[in-house]
């Protein structure tokens, strides 16, 4: 009777294994990323590795009209330094925030060295990734008009760089959060803008009018909406039951629109987010055993999500971006992965059905 335990105990962990095992393998199948090179976007906050210490910096400009194949960059170093090894941690005297071309980033390392740092990553996994960051970036204009402002008072760097206290990856933090963090030196400053004892009072007030401007340019509430990806794919969900829930391509299914307002763990700002309610079934999209599912009511924070100005979908809670795997929506880590979506806006008017597309976060 005892052998005959064990052995159904045995047989019962080999099948939960090999369970296991093929649902990870499904899992990275149906949620692989899209193959080519990963393409970056004015304001994107990159990094390259060199040995034993990273190089932080800001995309300036690309060779596309968004998304594309970096060409300039805005980061700190020393500009009279032509390229040469340890050009951004040599002399601090002469380093400072500037534009430059990708020689001068890269320093013989190739191109797809260049990685792009993570935001909003929550913070039991910020030990694991070094690469990481439990801030929320802020929509582009906002990020673009600090990169401005920083290469504007460029002067104010000279001879304040310090290699733990004030480096380049501070001064990228701040362009993206107006926070400076290093996580290479653990030196956290919320109340300074990169090189100066103080905030700028001009900026913060045009900081502030982007950051309204940006979140008026989500959905309104209360709008029904269709949710569909640019390629005009729409998602596959599954309900509380686990059944599967299949809309019609290029359609996509009806959802209702709620806003909110949220702040982070450690993040002193309140952020624009919204959650999708599932018309008819009473519903929001949120998270069920790592896949993405629609949730009974009613709506918690588990159910909202940061909207992008470029389409994709960062769930609050986890840092991690909505995809569309061709067996079911997913949730994956890294930005490029993301599905951008555009929503066709159903508005009935006198009794007839109006439709008008807009891209997801743009006016």
């Amino acid at each position: 009777m005892m052998r005959r335990r064990n052995a159904v105990f045995l047989i019962s962990a080999l099948a939960v294994a090999a369970l296991g095992l093929c649902w990870h393998r499904w899992f990275k199948w149906c949620c692989k990323p899209p193959e080519g090179s990963v393409l970056f976007r004015p304001g994107d906050h990159i990094y390259i590795s060199r040995g034993g210490y990273d190089h932080h910096g800001m995309v300036w400009a690309t060779d596309g009209s968004g998304a594309g194949k970096i060409t300039r960059i805005a980061h700190i170093i020393n500009p009279d330094d032509k390229g040469g090894p340890g050009a951004d941690i040599g002399d601090p005297s002469k380093n400072t925030f500037v534009v430059t071309g990708l020689n001068l980033f890269l320093q013989g390392y190739p191109y797809s060295a260049i990685k792009r740092m993570r935001y909003g990553t929550p913070w039991l996994k910020l030990a694991s990734d070094i690469h990481s960051s439990p801030l929320i970036a802020d929509a582009p204009e906002v990020i673009m008009a600090r990169i401005r402002w920083l290469l504007k008072h460029r002067e104010h760097g000279l001879s304040k760089y310090d290699l733990l206290g004030q480096n380049c990856e501070h001064a990228a933090h701040w362009c993206r959060t107006g926070q400076q963090v290093s996580r290479q030196s653990l030196v956290w400053r919320s109340d300074s803008a990169p090189f100066l004892d103080r905030e700028d009072a001009v900026l913060a007030a045009r900081v502030a009018g982007l950051r309204k401007s940006a979140c008026m340019k989500l959905p309104s509430a209360g709008s029904v909406l269709a949710l569909r990806t640019v390629q005009g794919s729409a998602l596959n969900l599954v309900d509380t039951q686990r059944m599967l829930l299949d809309f019609v391509p290029g359609r996509g299914a009806d959802f209702r629109v709620h806003r909110g307002e949220l702040e982070a763990t450690g993040d002193p700002r309140r952020h624009g987010v919204v959650a999708f309610e599932l018309v008819g079934l009473d519903c929001f999209l949120g998270i069920s055993a790592g896949n993405i599912a629609c949730a009974a009511a009613p709506l918690v924070r588990d159910n909202w999500f940061l909207v992008h100005a470029s389409g994709e979908l960062q769930h609050f809670v986890s840092g991690l971006y909505l995809s569309d795997g061709s067996h079911g929506a997913c949730l994956l880590e890294q930005e490029e992965d993301a599905a951008q979506f555009r929503w066709p806006v159903r508005i009935r008017f006198r009794g007839w059905l109006y439709t008008t597309t807009t891209q997801i976060g743009r006016a």
